[in-house]
């Protein structure tokens, strides 16, 4: 591997990939708590939060960095303004 890719490699691999792994664990707790308590204030808020498990385990099969990265904003993001 070439100086640029190592980097690249590394910083998807030691830093985004256990990020998206918490981010993944905090997410499936967050559905189970939603489904179980049926926080939801509309049908667009649980697609959107049903889906972020989703888009974070598909990030982290294919290891793309910036589909890492988004989906890890997202679902901040989607924590945030629940």
């Amino acid at each position: 591997m070439k100086g640029a890719e190592k980097k690249h490699h590394a910083f998807t691999e030691h830093y985004l990939v256990p990020l998206a792994l918490f981010a993944l664990n905090v997410c499936v707790v967050h559905v189970i708590h939603a489904y179980s308590t049926h926080s939801w204030t509309s049908h667009l808020q649980l697609i959107a939060l049903t889906g972020s498990p989703l888009a974070l385990g598909s990030a982290l099969w294919l290891k793309n960095r910036n589909f890492l990265i988004c989906s890890i904003v997202g679902y901040l993001l989607l924590l945030l303004c629940w």
